[in-house]
């Protein structure tokens, strides 16, 4: 009955602790949070700036300067999906993102 009860505190303990999978880090503040307007923190990624571009989801300074490398060697991005020939942005970066940003 003992290591029943410890058996169980363990698993108690291991539930109440455990990282959750949709964790948003300190500071971080959704844009529909902020203002009540989900287009508010939209990033242009023809104009975006390498701080801005690395506020996205998934997007870190080296994929930040990539962005700005392939816009500056092909001209600006005519549809949000260009984005994808950006090396280190797929399908799954994409789809994490693609409600964030426009080109215009």
């Amino acid at each position: 009955m003992r290591r029943l009860l410890m058996a169980c505190l363990i698993l108690l303990l291991g539930f109440m602790f455990a990282p959750s999978p949709f964790f948003i880090a300190p500071g971080v503040v959704c844009a529909e949070e902020e203002t009540g307007d989900a287009d508010a923190q939209m990033v242009n990624i023809n104009t975006a700036s390498i701080e801005a571009l690395a506020t996205l989801s998934g997007i870190g300074e080296k994929t930040a300067q990539a962005i700005v490398d392939y816009r500056d060697e092909n001209g600006p991005f005519s549809i949000i999906e260009d984005i994808k020939n950006v090396k280190g942005i797929g399908d799954v970066k994409y789809n994490i993102i693609k409600h964030l940003i426009t080109v215009e």
